[in-house]
This record gives structure tokens, sequence and C-alpha cells, in this order.
């Protein structure tokens, strides 16, 4: 050893990787909060103008939705099919080649969509929609929103731009129960599938 190797700094060790949370954990920690959504427990983070009537609680009220609905356009010949827009300047086309007419998802408005116990409300500038949750037959889910289908409503009706609201979940493990993972934040938007995860909780109850 020379003279001044003693003197030398300690490489400091880099730490140990973080032990992940199990995969089952998270979908258990993400349904819990779904549960807390659905019983009302967020709403006061959602500002909201919307009047709620006797026995009604707000889910929550989300701005920036595009409402789209179906479109019939005429055509001489070509693109037979239909276009879904999931985000601004992007869209996703179905279909095949024939003539006659062009099915096209075209944007209606944007606004608020709102949520609550008992129905969808969205309000945009140039039009508002109102129905009750009862009234919804099929939910499909898309990239950034859902499509629906509902009762005296023959176009289906689109709902996107969803991932705008976003959350923090802290996950601790419960020693208790043998969990072995380090606490970390997950960060959580809120998507179609979320909403339709609420749709169908809400009319279950």
């Amino acid at each position: 050893m020379g003279l001044f190797d003693k003197f030398k700094k300690k490489e400091k060790k880099p730490p140990p990787p973080l032990k992940k949370i199990p995969k089952e954990i998270l979908e258990r920690q993400f349904d819990e909060v779904l549960d807390e959504f659905v019983e009302g427990k967020y709403s006061k983070s959602f500002p909201s103008n919307i009047l709620l009537k006797k026995d009604e609680r707000l889910i929550f009220d989300s701005p920036e939705i595009e409402l789209c609905e179906d479109k019939i356009v005429k055509s001489g010949g070509g693109y037979m099919g239909f276009s879904v827009r999931m985000m601004k300047g992007v869209s996703m086309r179905f279909g095949g080649f024939q003539g006659g007419v062009e099915k096209q998802i075209s944007p209606i408005d944007e606004g608020n969509f709102i949520l609550t116990n008992k129905r969808i409300v969205f309000v945009g500038e140039k039009k508002s929609v109102e129905f009750p949750l009862t009234h919804i037959n099929t939910i499909d889910v898309l990239d950034n929103g859902f499509s629906l289908s509902r009762k005296r409503k023959t176009k289906t009706e689109y709902f996107v731009g969803f991932g705008v609201v976003g959350f923090e979940l802290e996950v601790s493990p419960n020693i208790d129960e043998g969990e072995d993972f380090d606490k970390d934040i997950v960060k959580w938007d809120l998507t179609g599938e979320e909403v339709k995860s609420m749709i169908q909780k809400l009319l279950q109850e």
C-alpha cells in the first residue's frame, strides 16, 4: 500500500435498484382509486358549475373533451369506411374501397365532460348533451376516449381527449401481509378505460 493510499476517498457504491411494485398490487390500488372516485371522494378536486340534483354526486369534471358523431358523406367512389379522430391532427380509418357514401367521424364541439352517479353531461360552446347513465347500451374504449350508443340516439357518440386529468399515487408495501417492494410514486391518467369502469360500477350501485 502506498503512502497516500489510505487517504484515497472511497468510491460511493450506487444505490441498489428499487424493488418494483408487483402488477397485481398496482391493479388492486388502481381499482381502489376507482372505487373512491365512484364514492365522490375526489369531486372537490374538480371545479365544476354543474347543479346537482337530489341524491346526485359529482364524480369528475374534465375540460377539453371533444364530442364527435358519425356523419355520412356522399362520394363518387373511393374509400368506404369510417375515420376515428384519436387526437388533434391524428385519425384512423377503417373499411375498403367502394362508391356511394362514406361514413366518417365528425367533430361537433369541445367542452367539459361531467360524470355524476346519475348522468353524463357534456357542456360545449355550441352544443350541450345530457342523458342518464341507464340509457347507455354499449361503451367501446378508444386510445384517448370512448364511444357509446344509447337509447333515443341513432348515431354513435365519441368523447375523446381524455388524459388531461392525471394523478400521482403513492404505493407503500403492507409489511404485515409480507409485501416486499420499495415505496414509489405512480403516475396515473384518467383514460377511456377508467371512465368505462366507473360507469359500470355506478350502474351496479
